[in-house]
């Protein structure tokens, strides 16, 4: 118990006389640590937003405004044969028009001021995510836009896979910058714990002429 209380004592004085130091290093290390944790958390958000819309993931076919009875069916034929389709939603002009006046009530005016309702008819499909995945989405894509009827498809796959990447890019640059600043606080402190044992050094040789235990001598040091 009096090794403990003179290890503290010592350890206590040896961070007072050396404050500039020893502040320095626990700052050093509070700023790697808080670098790494950010650029952590992240990435952590970033992988868990993308896993959410991937599993969210649909498709959206927009419709020409003269495609014919038969040629919607037969977009659904072909949605309804896909493994990648897990449902399917038909909006008519009409509801793409309530739809975008519910969602953007702002320049609801400027559309209903319009004599003829600008929006497409279209069919919001709902794809399986444990297949949606690969160059799968892709070649469904190519099909559905080659049918005749078909305006355009929207499908943000690219999207999704860009924020993956900026979600790995920001984990690997945490990593690297809290890795260069944790060496840099392991650096400081070593090179504190360097300076302490050089101010006591009469004090350690004097010890060790008297037989100290190493213990004694090291327990400060690694307090």
């Amino acid at each position: 118990m009096h090794a403990l209380t003179y290890c503290l004592r010592e350890a206590a004085a040896g961070l007072w006389r050396q404050r500039g130091s020893t502040l320095l290093s626990a700052c050093t290390t509070g700023v790697g640590m808080l670098v790494l944790g950010v650029f952590l958390m992240l990435s952590f958000n970033l992988d868990r937003a993308v896993r959410a819309w991937s599993a969210a993931a649909e498709m959206t076919l927009y419709l020409r405004d003269d495609i014919s009875a038969a040629d919607r069916a037969e977009i659904n034929r072909a949605l309804a044969g896909s493994a990648l389709v897990a449902g399917r939603t038909y909006v008519s002009k009409a509801d793409a028009l309530a739809r975008f006046k519910r969602d953007f009530p702002d320049l609801a005016g400027n559309v209903a001021a319009l004599e003829l309702n600008p929006l497409p008819a279209s069919i919001d499909v709902r794809l399986k995510p444990e297949l949606a995945v690969g160059d799968a989405v892709e070649s469904l894509a190519a099909q559905l836009r080659a049918r005749t009827g078909v305006a355009d498809i929207r499908y943000d796959r690219q999207w999704l896979l860009r924020l993956a990447q900026v979600a790995a890019a920001v984990g690997w640059a945490g990593w690297i910058l809290g890795g260069i600043l944790i060496a840099a606080a392991a650096l400081t402190i070593s090179t504190v714990v360097r300076l302490s044992l050089h101010a006591r050094r009469d004090e350690v040789e004097i010890m060790q002429l008297m037989g100290a235990p190493v213990g004694l001598l090291r327990g400060p040091l690694v307090v």
